[in-house]
């Protein structure tokens, strides 16, 4: 068998195993890192082999890899490569065809993205991208930073926007890395990020990058929109899209079966989230089985904060971090860098955002979406609002502000004017978002506007040019695309979201967003609105809001005890903590709330305080807080929810009463109880002959002490409630959370707002205005 003949070599199964094992032993935790870093300090040329490729060669039956690298491999684990190698490959393999796909996708890819102005995609992806941080969580918190204002620690004023980043790093246990750190160690991403957060732009690049081969250099990137797949006709399944795909590609069957068996693609699907609930059940179910079909391939999804997806196991979170001081300067002059802009306002922007008067829009400037409509803003008024719907409010009015020539006969279709063009926009986002559509037919569309001039201007619906009206509203302004003639659709979603806010507001019937408060895609409007309301009409939507929300629980008994029942609790704890944290009271109360009905991480917020209140996300509501009554508490609850998850050696129950008696040190009664137990346990086992009987006699015994432990220390707990009725405060919780998100970016009174903190996970209704 000569050694040159083979282009391609395939590990055969038993030593596949015996590799991917001794990889574990040599490499505990790490061994796919551990193997690249060895076996790249071992090779004489400059070609290096990447860790997913060693990865594909020691995980994939049947994989073949391509001679040098599996033969390196080989000599890693000192086996000649002719005994370890089924038969080699005389063709040239899949490499010439993954190059050719990836030259064609670099070619073709603005093309291909559905944007009025592909020239400017184009630039905003290579020349003037801005690389963004992931940060790598457990858990996902419903915005970032966690709190709503950067700047509500006390000591803020001695912070910089970085050291708030790494304090919301920490709260969320998290880590901050750069996107090609993360894709290079994960092999499946799901992207999470805030409306406006730059989400898309981040996944373009890499998909361009990737066709450059200046990332993922053994892959296809394959780009897949949400919104524009859920709106093509023809295609019912992801598989027969994909497959397409691979035919425009030049791709033959056996090239493309070659590619996805061998893991060279990596799937690249952009906004989950963004489509209406009907199709997104198809898409999801369509993602599910491309996994299990296609599991050795690589996935990055994105989606917004706030939700989660059944099939996301396995792949490493990520949440996009604000943009920080050096990224905004690099965006802002780029911005202005442009051909048609003045240079010199980037300086001048960059001035006024640093000045302590605009201190309040810092926040806002962290979100490229709202920064590049600062930008609109600052160009045209050399001013800068200083709330989120007022960004969004001029910034949209001045991409608006201009009359549309319509070649048309008829006078009054001349000139589109812009109260025209906002008026239309407005009420095909509402339409829509009212009725679960993010993507429009085009037909309906023209139905609108035809319906808008019959109404206000008593033209003949059949002689409105509806589609010349909406090749005007494209062109100027990019709010609304097009997409193969058949559907539009906003170019951002939050762009819908804003319109139908105001539209919702201008209208007077904005108290519809009650009827969507357990709704995640109303959030992101619900908070819009509580921004632009001001005076009564802002009190009497957050005592609306409140008797809507306390309503979802109030009918329940058990519920209405369990929250009182915290708020005793809380009470008492918060008068014992030594702490200078304002609305102790309230965030103990939701560190009861949390820790009565789910197991949480530990307190990672020692010493951090804030004088704004906003109310933690359910999965950090212990993060907040501290103390030794709390400490206590945490451990007793620890040692229950271990009891609940099926407790099979007694080893952590013992080391959980030990710390018991360690924190008891100054309350001597409950100190006995615990020492009472340690010293009863030794009695116990010696009526069995072994301790695993003795624990599997008795561990049911240990839980209902425990129990009645929690109840003398009178500690919330939910274990008389039924799972729909947890779910009920779980959702009671984050439509709270809601809440007090809409009270901190609202224009309420101080003392207003004491009463809302106060009010937060009581049952309790706010007082008529005065």
């Amino acid at each position: 068998m000569s050694e040159n003949i083979y282009a391609y070599l395939t590990l055969k199964p038993e030593y596949r195993k015996q590799f991917l094992e001794e990889a574990k032993s040599r490499f505990p935790r790490r061994h796919f890192k551990g193997t690249w870093e060895a076996i790249n300090e071992i090779r004489s040329d400059d070609a290096k082999i990447s860790d997913d490729t060693i990865r594909r060669i020691l995980t994939i039956d049947n994989y073949k890899g391509l001679r040098e690298n599996v033969e390196t491999i080989c000599v890693f684990f000192q086996v000649q490569w002719h005994e370890a190698c089924v038969q080699g490959d005389y063709v040239l393999g899949i490499d010439p065809c993954i190059d050719r796909i990836r030259k064609q996708i670099a070619t073709t890819f603005f093309a291909k993205q559905r944007r009025a102005n592909t020239q400017q995609l184009s630039r905003k992806l290579t020349r003037d991208f801005i690389e963004l941080y992931l940060i790598e969580v457990q858990a996902l918190p419903s915005e970032y930073p966690p709190v709503a204002d950067p700047h509500a620690l006390v000591n803020s004023a001695s912070l910089t926007d970085e050291d708030f980043d790494r304090i919301g790093v920490q709260l969320l246990r998290g880590k901050k890395r750069a996107i090609k750190e993360v894709i290079g160690d994960h092999h499946n991403v799901f992207v999470y990020g805030d409306p406006g957060s730059g989400k898309t732009t981040c996944l373009q690049w890499i998909t361009l990058k990737c066709a450059q081969r200046e990332i993922l250099q053994d892959f296809v990137p394959i780009f897949i929109g949400a919104r524009w797949f859920a709106s093509v006709s023809g295609h019912d399944t992801l598989q027969g899209w994909i497959e397409q795909r691979f035919s425009e590609w030049n791709c033959s069957h056996a090239e493309r079966r070659e590619i996805l068996a061998s893991g060279q693609a990596i799937f690249i699907f952009d906004g989950i989230d963004e489509t209406a609930s009907g199709e997104r059940e198809r898409i999801e179910a369509e993602l599910e089985r491309l996994l299990h079909h296609y599991g050795q391939c690589r996935f990055i999804f994105s989606s917004r904060l706030g939700r989660e997806f059944p099939f996301s196991e396995g792949f490493q979170q990520v949440i996009i971090a604000p943009l920080q001081k050096r990224q905004i300067q690099q965006f802002v002059e780029n911005w202005f860098s442009q051909p048609d802009k003045d240079r010199q306002l980037a300086a001048q922007m960059l001035k006024t955002l640093r000045s302590k008067t605009y201190r309040g829009i810092r926040e806002l400037s962290q979100r490229p979406i709202l920064l590049d409509l600062l930008c609109v803003v600052f160009e045209n008024q050399a001013a800068l609002p200083n709330r989120r719907f007022e960004v969004f409010r001029r910034g949209i009015d001045l991409m608006t502000r201009k009359n549309i020539a319509i070649a048309h006969g008829t006078t009054t279709f001349a000139m589109l004017r812009e109260v025209d063009v906002r008026n239309i926009l407005s009420k095909l986002a509402n339409h829509f978002f009212l009725k679960r559509r993010i993507i429009f037919p085009t037909l309906e569309v023209e139905r609108i506007i035809q319906d808008y001039y019959a109404t206000n201007y008593n033209e003949n619906r059949s002689l409105v040019p509806t589609r010349k009206i909406l090749q005007g509203i494209e062109n100027s302004n990019g709010l609304l695309v097009r997409w193969a003639d058949n559907f539009c659709t906003f170019s951002h979603l939050t762009y819908q979201e804003f319109f139908t806010a105001d539209n919702l507001v201008s209208t007077g019937q904005y108290p519809e967003v009650f009827n969507h408060l357990e709704k995640n895609r109303w959030h992101f409007v619900i908070g819009l609105i509580s921004e632009s309301l001001s005076d009564r009409a802002l009190w009497d939507f957050f005592r609306e809001f409140k008797h809507r929300a306390d309503a979802m629980v109030a009918e329940d008994t058990s519920l209405v005890e369990f929250l009182a029942m915290v708020n005793e609790t809380a009470m008492g704890t918060s008068q014992s903590l030594d702490s200078r944290q304002p609305h102790l009271e309230v965030y103990a109360r939701a560190w009861y709330f949390v820790s009565a009905l789910k197991e949480t991480g530990s307190v990672t917020n020692r010493g951090l305080i804030y004088k704004y209140f906003d109310l933690p996300d359910f999965e950090f509501a212990t993060s907040m807080i501290d103390g030794k009554v709390l400490e206590i508490h945490e451990c007793v609850y620890k040692t229950f929810y271990a009891f609940e998850k099926g407790m099979k050696t007694p080893e952590s129950f013992m080391a959980s009463l030990q710390r018991l008696e360690q924190l008891f040190l100054d309350d001597h009664q409950n100190a006995e109880v615990i020492r009472g137990w340690l010293k009863f346990i030794p009695q116990q086992k010696r009526a069995f002959d072994t301790p695993a009987e003795w624990w599997q006699s008795k561990q049911s015994y240990w839980r209902e002490r425990i129990i009645t432990f929690m109840q003398k220390l009178q500690m919330p707990c939910a274990i008389e409630l039924t799972q729909k009725q947890k779910d009920k405060l779980h959702a009671y919780y984050n439509v709270t959370k809601l809440f007090s998100t809409c009270m901190t970016r609202s224009l309420l009174e101080d003392s207003q707002r004491q009463n809302i903190v106060d009010s937060m996970l009581t049952i309790q209704a706010l007082p008529p205005r005065d």
